[in-house]
């Protein structure tokens, strides 16, 4: 769950914030393209910047997606990083970032 003024930045730069809007979002993408997904997420670490705020990376694969059409996408595969903050002794999502990564032109692979 995310936190009250908790916010979420998809890689498309879509921006909800407060966890009434961010709910609204997920409500919203779960009930169309999203409606039969299946999510896989792995956490590559966690770092606790204090007792009670983490910062983890990880990555996650969304698959089972269609298009507004209904037909399939490919699976959506990515990076994501999310700061948890600890509220009345339970983690909450204070900001939550994906982005899919591009190859750089002057990176070698």
């Amino acid at each position: 769950m995310h936190a009250i003024d908790g916010d979420l930045m998809e890689p498309d730069g879509m921006t909800a914030k407060h966890r009434d809007e961010v709910e609204k979002h997920f409500a919203e993408e779960h009930a169309g393209p999203f409606k039969n997904t299946e999510l896989k997420l792995t956490i590559d670490s966690v770092w606790f910047a204090g007792a009670d705020v983490a910062l983890v990376d990880g990555t996650y694969m969304v698959m089972g997606a269609v298009d507004p059409n209904g037909q399939p996408l490919p699976p959506r595969k990515g990076l994501l990083t999310s700061v948890l903050i600890k509220e009345d002794g339970t983690w909450h999502v204070a900001a939550s970032r994906s982005m899919i990564p591009i190859p750089l032109p002057w990176r070698p692979k």
